[in-house]
């Protein structure tokens, strides 16, 4: 039989034996923020505010063009990021994109 890491194991018997937590919306949006900006620098990260999670939808506000443009061409890496981020599990199914300001 092969080893099997702890890290490997433990979130499986955490949820074999009903004890993992429901994650809140809040808590989906402040994990995108953070995956946010590992992905991006800083001043582009800046550019984007995720607002809400509802139902696998994680919907975001862009403050600017060019940024809705990068947001469109890395919006599965992110996603990915930030289902990896909250265990692996698949949370976040889209994100939707509302424009602000221009």
């Amino acid at each position: 039989m092969p080893f099997t890491p702890l890290k490997a194991l433990l979130p499986q018997a955490v949820r074999h034996a009903g004890l993992e937590k429901p994650l809140g919306a809040s808590e989906v949006v402040e994990v995108a923020t953070k995956t946010l900006r590992t992905l991006w620098p800083p001043a582009q990260a800046a550019f984007v505010q995720p607002v809400s999670f509802s139902a696998g939808a994680l919907t975001v506000t862009v403050l600017s063009p060019s940024a809705a443009h990068a947001l469109r061409t890395s919006a599965t890496a992110w996603m990915q990021a930030i289902n990896q981020a909250v265990g692996g599990k698949r949370i976040v199914h889209t994100i939707v994109v509302r424009r602000e300001k221009f």
